[in-house]
């Protein structure tokens, strides 16, 4: 059973308890969901609903505005109690700390996991200012797969989330229940003109469009306007991203950024090829109206209906935007809504879970009418879209790029429950990007029930690995179609980024060929100017005092000529090892010359040369004690300081170490 309850009272206090009676009259509770607007004190609310309700979880966030029955109102406190006799419940809260995004949906999804919730709906609210939302989404779901329903929304930067575990303005907030309730989306825009490419984009910055400055090529399209007004233009232009059914994902311009880029609420990605769009405020009433006509034709027995309607929406339709919420009441009059608008809506149901822009999203209760399946309707525009985004797939910079950027596309492509990428490795497998998959024994075991809905292609005839996708539909000819090229086209990817690697190592080895020295693996002469001169400059920048070692092993010679080269090698390699074990990581070790080494040590104390000697002849002392060499090894040594209030170049520093070397070893033979 869910009742709603609300209040327009002014006090926080006053009004949740309103709200808080309306929604509990009889029953108790095991869930409330609490939309409040901004104004009111968000603890003072949290207080009540613990008051009112101590045995029941709960879950909200701050809005705008909340949607109560055919209206949004600017004060207002809306709640949802869930009571079902058997319901199980558990609340959840994550902030990033010390996780990135994908690691903290991992988190959240085995947190999940752990409470024995197997199928169910799990709302999501969350901060997109902190979170990246299909980051989240992605582990979350590797986690639980599609045995759940995935709702919710954005909560505005600096507006209050919270469960029964706490309250943030940076988290996540999660409910999951063990029951499945529907969600269905519209958003009613409509693409015009010819397709654009993503030729350049970083994060949530577009960059270049087909080529050119991105605000450059949106006005040329457009219309020319005047800048005050790309605001205004822009709401009314997202852009739309295609999937093969040609529905549009869209993406939502938030403003302008340098050199004529366009900065986007979400993420875009390079190469992506979508299109300008548009909608009418007609056209984006009547999307409302169609989700309600769809609840009343699909749907039996919904007893309330919960709305997440994208604040942009309110942003463009202004004055008319209470007749979307009353054209979506149309056809449910009778049947309780409530709401709150969000910063972009969550929705997966027996799919991969996405995060949209600018659409109008709701859940209800009841009991899905048998689905039509039908013949499956195809844009040829999208088609065409897709594979030119295929075609144009290049080789990111690094691994993980490429791999998320397949998990990307094929997100955003397909409808799809599951995907797997395997990848060979050795007579094993390692899971490089999925959606719906932890392990690769999942994907295995996934694979082996061979149905129709299943597509598997086994890149470079298995020898680089396997590319898998399951629908919650049989797959088609034109469906299989596509994804023989996208997978085709990883493979390709896959092949040139292998090349690529081989040739990153071979330029490494080559690189290590010119800075090190062979025999004992310290940086030769070349390789020691080229990181001392580094880190003179920075020493001289940070004001930092330098240390410069120079060290010559004696009786080099007399071992070669009495021993063989062989020993003497072995004699230079025993004394490089040693320095190793002396000297910090930190610290720059070469072998400049046969028997000459030098040490440069950063940020050290002037006093620190002795304790740093004493250190040298203890592991030499040490070494001459244990060594069943018929020698022992024996060194001069000479050193300099840089001061960086009376800088001196590093060709000055081992001219002066080496002096005070040579006078050592003279010494020595006096």
């Amino acid at each position: 059973m869910v009742n709603i309850g609300f209040s327009l009272q002014e006090d926080a206090i006053t009004a949740s308890k309103e709200a808080l009676r309306k929604s509990i009259p009889f029953s108790s509770s095991k869930l409330i969901i609490a939309f409040l607007t901004k104004n009111y004190a968000t603890l003072e609310v949290i207080k009540n609903i613990k008051d009112h309700a101590p045995d029941s979880k709960f879950i909200g966030f701050c809005s705008e505005e909340v949607i109560i029955e055919d209206r949004s109102y600017e004060r207002a406190i809306g709640i949802v109690n869930f009571s079902y006799e058997d319901l199980f419940v558990e609340t959840f809260m994550g902030e990033k700390k010390n996780l990135d995004d994908f690691s903290l949906g991992v988190d959240l999804g085995n947190k999940i996991k752990s409470t024995g919730i197997k199928r169910g709906t799990i709302f999501i609210f969350l901060h997109p200012t902190e979170i990246e939302p299909q980051y989240l989404l992605n582990g979350l779901y590797n986690v639980l797969g599609p045995n759940f329903v995935y709702v919710g929304g954005g909560i505005a930067e600096g507006c209050d989330g919270f469960t029964d575990k706490g309250i943030s303005r940076r988290g996540v907030f999660l409910a999951v229940l063990d029951k499945e309730f529907n969600v269905l989306l519209e958003h009613g825009w409509k693409p015009i003109g010819d397709p654009l490419i993503i030729t350049k984009s970083r994060d949530k910055e577009v960059i270049e469009l087909d080529g050119k400055p991105a605000r450059i090529t949106y006005k040329e399209r457009i219309g020319d306007f005047k800048d005050e007004d790309f605001a205004n233009v822009s709401t009314e232009n997202p852009l739309g991203f295609p999937n093969v059914s040609g529905s549009y994902l869209i993406r939502d311009p938030i403003g302008t950024g340098k050199k004529d880029s366009i900065i986007f609420f979400s993420k875009i990605p390079k190469n992506a090829v979508g299109y300008i769009m548009h909608g009418t405020k007609e056209d984006l009433i009547n999307s409302a109206k169609n989700v309600g006509a769809k609840v009343l034709e699909n749907i039996e027995n919904v007893s309330f209906s919960m709305i997440f309607d994208c604040i942009s929406r309110k942003f463009y339709l202004d004055e008319d935007f209470s007749k979307e919420i009353r054209a979506f009441k149309e056809y449910i009059s009778e049947i309780p809504s409530i709401g709150a608008l969000t910063y972009g809506e969550i929705l997966g149901f027996q799919k991969v879970p996405i995060f949209h822009n600018k659409t109008f999203t709701v859940l209800c209760d009841g009991i899905l009418k048998k689905e039509e399946k039908g013949e499956k309707q195809y844009s040829v525009l999208a088609e065409l879209s897709i594979l030119h985004e295929i075609s144009s797939f290049d080789l990111p910079e690094n691994e993980e790029d490429l791999f998320w950027e397949i998990n990307e596309k094929v997100s955003r492509f397909f409808d799809i429950k599951y995907f797997a990428l395997l990848l060979r490795n050795g007579n094993n497998f390692k899971l490089a990007s999925s959606w719906g998959f932890w392990r690769v024994e999942e994907v295995l075991e996934r694979m082996r029930e061979e149905n129709s809905f299943q597509f598997k292609y086994a890149l470079g005839e298995g020898d680089i690995g396997v590319f898998f996708v399951e629908q919650k539909y049989p797959i088609n000819r034109k469906e299989k179609k596509i994804y023989t090229i996208f997978a085709k086209k990883i493979e390709e990817l896959l092949r040139e980024y292998e090349k690529a690697k081989i040739l990153r190592m071979d330029e490494e080895r080559l690189k290590d060929l010119i800075y090190t020295d062979e025999l004992t693996g310290l940086y030769n002469r070349r390789g020691f100017y080229s990181f001392a001169e580094r880190q003179l400059k920075l020493a001289s920048r940070l004001n930092r005092t330098v240390l410069l070692i120079y060290i010559d092993i004696d009786n080099l010679k007399w071992i070669n000529d009495n021993f063989g080269h062989k020993e003497g090698d072995l004699y230079i390699i025993d004394f490089a090892n040693i320095l190793k074990k002396t000297f910090r990581e930190s610290d720059i070790i070469g072998r400049i010359g046969g028997d000459e080494f030098v040490v440069l040590c950063f940020d050290i104390n002037p006093g620190a040369y002795e304790k740093i000697i004493t250190r040298l002849y203890e592991n030499i002392s040490k070494y001459n004690t244990e060594s069943k060499k018929p020698y022992q090894i024996s060194f001069s040594i000479g050193f300099s300081l840089y001061n960086p209030e009376k800088p001196i170049s590093l060709d000055e520093l081992l001219n002066i170490a080496d002096k005070r070397m040579y006078k050592e070893k003279k010494t020595k033979k006096i």
